[in-house]
């Protein structure tokens, strides 16, 4: 069973089910964090990480991370294409679109 804030990261992602769809880890912070005033912080620090100070860049760093994590869970996947034509970035998988039909059975 998923948590609330899983379900939530899912449903975002759920529109990379297409084929072509991929999303990258800034828009899906923009998505995900974008409407939360508590996370508005992200969007607006400013962060060194040894490869130039960025505005915002806490935010995708951020969800970098955390899609990582549901990575490793098999709910989501990283699909490295040719930028110039797809692009590059995360994908749902079965198995995410399965765990979203499961919490929604379970909360009904």
């Amino acid at each position: 069973m998923i948590t609330t804030k899983t379900y939530k990261a899912l449903k975002v992602l759920e529109v990379t089910k297409n084929y072509c769809m991929v999303m990258s880890a800034n828009n899906f912070a923009m998505k995900f964090w974008g409407d939360d005033p508590d996370k508005k912080y992200l969007f607006t620090a400013i962060a060194n990480s040894g490869n130039g100070a960025c505005a915002g860049k806490k935010a995708w760093l951020c969800a970098g991370s955390y899609l990582s994590k549901l990575q490793k869970r098999k709910l989501v996947r990283w699909e490295s294409r040719n930028p110039g034509y797809h692009g590059t970035g995360y994908k749902i998988t079965k198995h995410g679109l399965e765990a979203i039909k499961e919490y929604e059975s379970k909360a009904m």
